[in-house]
């Protein structure tokens, strides 16, 4: 199929955010998949494998709101392999001027798959490194609204964000080889984050009937703390949380007494 091109232009007063958005996603991994429409920026990362999903998390973004010119009705599908490298090197366009971009792709089982990704200012030009399709699983917005559908939980509890935010620097202050999971525990009506012999905290009532759910401490910084109360949504075997703009999974192991 023959290569096709397509020039676009970033909304200068957003860019920073799109490029806190993609930072955000190489905390899970280096491979982030970026899908465009007319509507919405929908981009995700996934930790662990094409057959174990430990965690993943996605942004969707308003193309209106990141994009000042997009003239494309159809998807744009775009892998971004070395996405660590690629979001420092996006640091260096500055937002004084017009931001540009040229993207070239081919249709594949139609899929408009983008090929090159070159972006530009009028002092600098980045050139994505993008990979194929399989690089990393597919999961289109519609997959993941209806997996991560937090209508579809089990049972739910919250969290104030400031003592999500102590219960995160508990578990860092007192993690070592021994201690990497952090137990999520409804017990007798409450909800508790606690590691066995150190620490408890009570952050919530629940009518959950008793169970243990053990999840990894390195997880806990990929939950957003844009918002005042934390969720957990809790499904039969992973948590959703959501953000603003933002939804994350991560797998856990349970027990129930």
């Amino acid at each position: 199929m023959a290569t096709q091109n397509l020039n676009i232009e970033f909304n200068k007063e957003n860019f920073n955010t799109f490029i806190e958005k993609l930072n955000d996603l190489t905390q899970l991994s280096d491979t982030i998949k970026i899908n465009i429409d007319s509507e919405n920026i929908f981009m995700y990362s996934i930790l662990g494998s094409k057959s174990i999903v430990l965690a993943m998390k996605t942004h969707i973004l308003k193309t209106s709101e990141h994009f000042t010119k997009y003239d494309f009705e159809e998807n744009l599908s775009c892998v971004v392999l070395n996405a660590k490298k690629f979001v420092k090197n996006l640091t260096f366009i500055q937002t004084d001027s017009r931001i540009g971009a040229r993207v070239s792709f081919r249709n594949t089982d139609d899929v408009n798959e983008v090929i090159n990704f070159t972006i530009k200012n009028n002092k600098f030009k980045l050139s994505i490194e993008t990979g194929l399709q399989s690089e990393i699983t597919n999961i289109t917005k519609q997959q993941m609204n209806d997996t991560l559908d937090p209508d579809k939980k089990e049972w739910s509890f919250e969290i104030e964000k400031q003592t999500f935010i102590d219960i995160r620097k508990l578990a860092t202050i007192n993690k070592d080889e021994s201690r990497k999971i952090l137990k999520i525990q409804a017990d007798s009506g409450k909800v508790m984050f606690e590691e066995s012999r150190i620490w408890e905290m009570q952050v919530d009532d629940t009518d959950q009937e008793d169970c243990d759910i053990l999840i990894n401490k390195d997880h806990l910084k990929f939950i957003d703390t844009d918002i005042d109360t934390i969720k957990f949504n809790m499904f039969p075997n992973f948590i959703l949380t959501e953000g603003k703009n933002s939804k994350l999974m991560i797998s856990f192991e349970q027990s129930f007494d």
